[in-house]
């Protein structure tokens, strides 16, 4: 891991794109933080942590990025990797630590649920994720697969609560299998477990290492996207990278009065983007999908209408 308002009406005009449980309580992981070269570049190691995608739903997906598993035949991602895909397409998943010794599961694309915010401005903007974003479209889909995926594949619940309005996510948990070397460094054959502790940044301070959104721009994206800083930001612990894109941002229990820093398995936004200072490939701020109910996409409403019930937390408490 290095790595524009809609309504209800406005859900129902587009034709979502269709070709298709709690994990155990998480042990507490090392504290300590990695170096650059870690997985999510800056960030802690799986290594140090091997149960970690088990504890927390995480997968990865062997012909693209990151992802959670939500539900029986459910898979959460990012839009933007999944538009190469097709019902009936086969992808390879795993829970592993890493790639090269990886235990893959096979699955088959039934559905593509693709955030009609997305499907709409990804046509418009040729396919450019900085423009999609920029507009305020939600990077978010859910893979729905032909049949059940095995059991001792675990499953992570969707918190639609806003967290960070009510004080609860001043520091989530950004995770990803990606690169480790930065945006320059990357190559596709070293995809491992990162994750890192990272506080919640204003959107309002996005434009301090340079502009990146006009001041239009603002309210949409403010709505769609959780801001977390990367390693270029001084208050940086981690940045994502190439393969993080889809992974999780999860609750922390450190939130809590009284709760150890470590993960839950809820998870509340989904890596998307992120932005760069320049000359450099090491990001300043990492951006994540907000799934909130009260994001201006209506996203939580979404996937409550793509997911069953029992992929949700029920209460702001994630137990």
């Amino acid at each position: 891991m290095q790595t524009t308002s809609t309504s209800l009406a406005f859900l129902a005009l587009f034709t979502l794109a269709a070709s298709g449980c709690a994990a155990p309580q998480a042990d507490e992981p090392a504290p300590a933080k990695e170096t650059a070269e870690d997985p999510l570049t800056g960030g802690m190691s799986g290594y140090l942590y091997p149960k970690f995608a088990k504890d927390t739903g995480m997968l990865l997906i062997r012909e693209g990025c990151t992802a959670t598993r939500v539900g029986p035949r459910q898979i959460l991602t990012a839009a933007h990797c999944v538009m190469r895909y097709h019902a009936g397409d086969f992808l390879s998943i795993t829970q592993s630590v890493d790639d090269a010794n990886a235990d893959w599961s096979t699955i088959s694309i039934g559905r593509l649920w693709v955030h009609p915010s997305w499907t709409a401005v990804d046509l418009l903007c040729g396919r450019s994720l900085k423009c999609s974003r920029d507009y305020g479209a939600s990077d978010v889909a859910v893979i729905e697969t032909k049949n059940d995926m095995p059991s001792t594949i675990s499953s992570a619940r969707v918190g639609t609560f806003r967290y960070e309005a009510a004080g609860y996510a001043r520091r989530v948990y950004v995770t990803g299998y990606g690169c480790e070397g930065g945006l320059s460094g990357w190559t596709p054959t070293t995809r491992s477990i990162g994750f890192s502790i990272s506080p919640i940044e204003p959107v309002s301070s996005i434009n301090n290492y340079g502009p990146v959104l006009t001041g239009a721009q603002f309210g949409p994206f403010d709505g769609s996207y959780l801001l977390t800083p990367g390693l270029s930001h001084p208050n940086g612990n981690a940045s994502l990278c190439p393969g993080d894109s889809g992974g999780p941002v999860l609750l922390s229990r450190s939130a809590y009065p009284g709760g150890p820093a470590s993960p839950t398995n809820v998870v509340i936004g989904v890596n998307a983007d992120y932005t760069f200072p320049a000359n450099s490939g090491i990001s300043t701020f990492n951006i994540h999908t907000r799934l909130s109910n009260d994001a201006p996409n209506f996203v939580g409403r979404w996937l409550q209408l793509v997911l069953p019930e029992s992929s949700f937390l029920k209460t702001m408490d994630p137990g």
